[in-house]
């Protein structure tokens, strides 16, 4: 068989009503190219998932559905490494869906760079509405990924959900099942985790503006449970995802971390405060954010140390 230059996986659970729209995206632009496949791995999903999975593949010669019994998105991302053709695996969230000149500026990245990992920003949209004081940044990655330019990663990861691996990588590394989302249970980190193994084999990996997909954010994450939620999960898992060895000295980083960060968030949202492009409840929130993430990242790594 020859192998074809880009296999785009998109892994579902339970999200039927997002998945149609995330295919469309994506047939819109591979109908007519032979060098790319698009695989979907069906991860237990008990709504009709797998009949419309079923009836994509016979419309379409450039579609394979696979259902992976293993819960668990490691599992499913995983499986697709079984079953990809491509000399690239491009993943996409289920409830995300690609700009219109998505597939183009990743064959274009392929052509032109010697990368071995890259992927983009997602950018938030709604389905149901936004709260007034929910900022499009706080659906982004590009809170933590500003660049405007081609840049390589060295200490952060490119997002789980926009992330293009060649061949060479999906080799030696696989996901790690006992990292990641898991049915409706909440984790994060099985992308950092294997970028991080796999920078450390000295493969490289970079952030490319233009590979841009928007990502659903429903009403349930725009508000400040879930804000806590995320950066407790976050900060527990931190030492494992990064692969961090436990030590006091990384205890006396953290708190120069967390300092310099509060203040200069706080600096920043008052820059903006006087500008009106925030309010006091988002300077609230992020202090909160910022203290229960690197207080469970100081507790993860004292936890470690006993």
């Amino acid at each position: 068989m020859t192998r074809l230059k880009l296999s785009i996986c998109i892994c579902t659970y339970n999200r039927l009503e997002f998945l149609n729209t995330c295919v469309d995206s994506v047939l819109k632009q591979i109908n007519g190219l032979e060098e790319v496949e698009l695989i979907i791995i069906n991860n237990n999903s008990t709504d009709e998932t797998e009949s419309y999975c079923q009836n994509l593949a016979l419309d379409n010669k450039n579609i394979r559905c696979f259902l992976e019994k293993n819960q668990g998105l490691s599992h499913a991302r995983n499986r697709a490494k079984k079953e990809y053709h491509g000399e690239w695996l491009a993943f996409l969230d289920d409830d995300a869906y690609a700009s219109s000149d998505w597939v183009n500026n990743i064959l274009n990245v392929i052509e032109n760079n010697n990368f071995d990992i890259f992927g983009g920003p997602y950018d938030p949209w709604y389905k149901d509405g936004k709260e007034s004081w929910y900022k499009d940044i706080y659906g982004s990655n590009r809170m933590w990924l500003p660049f405007n330019k081609t840049t390589r990663l060295l200490d952060k990861s490119v997002s789980g959900g926009n992330m293009i691996i060649n061949r060479n990588v999906l080799e030696k590394l696989s996901f790690d099942i006992d990292k990641g989302m898991n049915g409706y249970n909440r984790s994060y980190g099985e992308e950092t985790y294997f970028q991080t193994k796999a920078k450390d084999l000295g493969f490289k990996v970079y952030f490319v503006p233009d590979i841009l997909i928007f990502h659903f954010v429903p009403k349930s994450k725009q508000c400040i449970e879930y804000f806590i939620e995320r950066a407790t999960i976050q900060g527990n898992e931190r030492v494992n995802n990064k692969d961090i060895d436990a030590s006091y000295f990384m205890l006396f980083k953290i708190v120069l971390k967390s300092t310099y960060s509060i203040l200069s968030k706080n600096f920043s949202n008052l820059l903006k405060f006087i500008k009106g492009e925030v309010g006091t409840y988002n300077m609230y929130i992020d202090n909160l954010v910022l203290i229960t993430y690197y207080k469970n990242f100081f507790s993860s790594v004292i936890n470690k140390l006993k």
